[in-house]
């Protein structure tokens, strides 16, 4: 009976900060991350076959294929890790990077779209 003045307990009043996890994600930026990395190991799958049908693969040819490499999986996980983790200014950066650099126009409308996906996604918090 010492109970009936007490507030009830709301969902409201108890506000859990949300896990920005790639669990927490939508399908369709799941499916872009997962293109992301399937195009990105299939490119250094295709270089490395390529590599090893030549016969005469020199120490510099090997170490420029490791520089790809690197860089190709480094993209992919620099976009990965900015759209799990809803971060707007890398994808802003990557959405540059895709325009200028790349000239990928295709790339820079999808980040656009999951950015601002994710800005409305950040801003309802």
């Amino acid at each position: 009976m010492n109970d009936i003045y007490k507030s009830p307990e709301s969902i409201l009043t108890k506000a859990e900060p949300i896990e920005f996890t790639f669990r927490s994600l939508g399908v369709g930026r799941k499916i872009y991350i997962g293109f992301h990395w399937l195009v990105s190991v299939l490119i250094c799958a295709f270089l490395t076959l390529g590599a090893a049908m030549d016969e005469n693969l020199s120490f510099g040819d090997i170490m420029l294929l490791l520089f790809v490499f690197s860089i190709l999986l480094g993209y992919a996980y620099w976009v990965h890790y900015a759209v799990v983790t809803r971060n707007l200014t890398q994808l802003l950066v990557l959405i540059i990077i895709n325009i200028i650099p790349f000239m990928n126009p295709i790339s820079a409308i999808i980040l656009f779209l999951v950015r601002s996906r994710i800005k409305r996604e950040v801003g309802s918090l």
